[in-house]
């Protein structure tokens, strides 16, 4: 079984080249996140569930209603100031206060 925390580190990670402005999809989320895991390791559900923490912890946003592999994932700026404390990591690691 995977870790939940490093993958949800590993995602907001994805989000330090990406501009503010600009998102990544569901979809890209995981083509990235397969150069870590194998794909029997990541399954979609599981990472939706993961995708859906992010969002309901105030890390992502999502403008859609629906959350499918071609949606638009935003990092928030709470995102964006724990992705610059950690810049040198290569796995962000969230609070324990969640």
């Amino acid at each position: 079984m995977i870790e939940k925390a490093r993958i949800k580190g590993r995602i907001l990670g994805f989000y330090r080249n990406v501009k503010p402005l600009s998102g990544l999809t569901l979809g890209e989320i995981y083509a990235l996140l397969l150069r870590y895991y194998e794909p029997a390791a990541i399954e979609l559900s599981i990472l939706k569930e993961i995708v859906l923490d992010l969002i309901n912890d105030g890390y992502l946003r999502k403008e859609a209603l629906y959350l499918d592999a071609d949606t638009i994932l935003f990092a928030t700026e709470r995102a964006y100031l724990l992705i610059d404390k950690k810049r040198i990591d290569e796995t962000i690691e969230l609070p324990k206060d969640l």
